[in-house]
């Protein structure tokens, strides 16, 4: 406060007018000084690699639909994926990744639906999830509508 001499006594930050007159130190851990000057995931050109951002969507009901079909030489980067399911007797639905046999090779998101209604589910990946060359991102539909969609990018 004004006039007051022992400095010492004050614990936490001393009032101050104005208020601009606040010492404020910036820390940033090191870790953050690092992302700091790299482009972002959804950056267009990285590491002198050109990307492609995608989003993708497909519906399906009692079969298998594609949502990307991998360009050959490239690789697909799955950043989120969602799925939801509705019908009124149970069903089964699944997002998943095949090779070129079409082969399951990873269920992403797998819903089950007892009786009527609906659900769904979606997630993110912090670390992308890399889909080789010619490989399918599908949505599997026993009975009901399903629909799904996936974000990423192809490098």
């Amino acid at each position: 406060m004004p006039g007051e001499t022992n400095k010492v006594k004050w614990v936490g930050i001393r009032p101050t007018n104005p208020a601009e007159n606040i010492p404020v130190e910036l820390f940033m851990p090191a870790t953050q000084q690092v992302f700091q000057h790299e482009p972002g995931p959804w950056a267009a050109v990285r590491g002198g690699i050109t990307r492609t951002q995608f989003i993708n969507y497909a519906a399906a009901s009692g079969t298998t639909t594609i949502l990307r079909t991998v360009t050959s030489g490239k690789s697909y980067f799955i950043c989120s994926a969602a799925l939801s399911l509705a019908h009124n007797t149970t069903s089964v639905s699944v997002l998943l990744i095949r090779n070129e046999t079409d082969t399951v090779t990873a269920e992403l998101l797998f819903l089950v639906l007892s009786g009527v209604g609906h659900v769904a589910n979606s997630i993110s990946y912090p670390m992308p999830l890399k889909v080789p060359a010619l490989y399918d991102i599908c949505v599997y539909n026993q009975l009901g509508a399903s629909y799904a969609h996936i974000t990423g990018w192809e490098e």
